[in-house]
């Protein structure tokens, strides 16, 4: 084979490859545009991603991969190649759009922060009602306990006095005479004093369970 018929050969593959290669490329950027305007978000960053690897200085690719990363809600590689758009983007037009999307951007993450601190914040207050709630049914209960218990110890000193100016005695079973009082007597004083601790206790329940 000729020298002059190799070169043509090598030529004509040399353009063969050329040709097919430049459409691959292309379709990268179209159909990760299609997939994009079909809100197929996902893919149209896979396919985009593969278009500005290829082609890192075409701005169309960046811009539309943004759009892409941006409703996808990533934020952070959206920014970026807004950032490249600014950059590349022959037309102040475009330009202009990548900026006013990084604002815009930066605005929803702001919102999310403070909607998020809100959120801190109402579950902080809604903590910090039931504790109070809590401390306050504690100390209701507490006080009608310390209530009831000096009930019950009156009911025990009445029986002493009662004891001690009582004419009966009687002698225990250590041999000692003691003074007492009738046993019916001694039981009606700690029944009182029973009926009004509980009913004490019982009221303070109501009131701790009506706390809100």
């Amino acid at each position: 084979m000729s020298i002059k018929k190799s070169f043509f050969i090598s030529a004509c593959l040399s353009g063969f490859l050329f040709a097919t290669s430049a459409p691959v490329l292309a379709n990268n950027l179209n159909n990760g545009i299609h997939f994009y305007k079909a809100k197929n978000y996902l893919m149209a960053s896979k396919l985009l991603e593969k278009s500005v690897s290829e082609s890192p200085r075409n701005w169309r690719g960046h811009y539309y991969l943004a759009n892409a990363q941006m409703a996808l809600g990533r934020f952070t590689t959206a920014k970026y190649h807004y950032e490249l758009v600014r950059n590349l983007a022959p037309s102040q037009v475009i330009q202009s759009r990548a900026h006013q999307a990084i604002i815009q951007m930066e605005n929803m993450r702001l919102n999310a922060n403070v909607a998020a601190v809100g959120s801190n914040q109402s579950a902080r207050a809604t903590v910090d009602h039931e504790a109070v709630l809590q401390k306050n049914k504690r100390r209701i209960l507490a006080e009608a306990e310390a209530k009831a218990k000096f009930i019950e110890r009156a009911a025990e000193n009445q029986i002493k006095a009662e004891k001690a100016n009582s004419n009966f005695w009687m002698v225990n079973p250590q041999g000692e005479q003691v003074m007492v009082i009738p046993w019916q007597r001694e039981n009606q004083i700690r029944q009182e004093a029973a009926n009004n601790a509980q009913h004490v206790r019982q009221t303070a329940q109501r009131n701790a369970d009506n706390v809100y």
